[in-house]
């Protein structure tokens, strides 16, 4: 079964920056996140601040899409190697919160993405094709309406013309 984020109701950005901002607020609480880990969710969420705002163009989002996509990557290194010893349960609520926005952040880049092809009307020049099958939305491919009620338009050929036009 293909992974299909789609599926996932459309949350407004500002309720997914709200529970970034909260989770990695609960999660900088224990002694076991670093310095790195605020700074790149810093960054994470100054860029999803700034692709809120810039809703006309899509390099803001494109931008807050791939800050997201790398802080995924760190939060999965950060979580292994800094994962507390100690089993306390304020350690363990702060890895908890961590790892629950890491989870989030797959949604948000369902939304991010979302927000890019809005902002470019369709156009997903900057969205990588093999994401573009699971978070596009269907614009990649606009059909044209198809009203099943009414018959097809005849076409009509003109009895003058020929079957073949050559070149010119």
């Amino acid at each position: 079964m293909a992974l299909d984020l789609n599926q996932i109701p459309v949350l407004p950005a500002k309720t997914v920056f709200v529970g970034h901002l909260i989770l990695i607020t609960l999660g900088v609480q224990g002694r076991w996140s670093p310095d790195s880990y605020i700074f790149y969710n810093i960054t994470f969420m100054a860029c999803l601040l700034w692709a809120m705002h810039q809703t006309e163009n899509e390099k803001p989002a494109q931008l807050a899409i791939s800050v997201n996509l790398a802080s995924i990557c760190l939060d999965m290194i950060t979580i292994y190697c800094y994962f507390p010893s100690a089993f306390w349960f304020s350690e363990i609520f702060s890895v908890i919160c961590a790892m629950g926005n890491l989870v989030l952040r797959f949604v948000t880049l369902s939304i991010l993405s979302r927000m890019c092809i809005d902002s470019s009307n369709g156009v997903t020049d900057g969205i990588p094709p093999p994401l573009q099958q699971y978070i596009s939305r269907g614009t990649s491919n606009p059909q044209a309406y198809e009203d099943i009620e009414q018959p097809p338009p005849q076409q009509q050929n003109p009895s003058n013309s020929p079957f073949f036009t050559p070149y010119r």
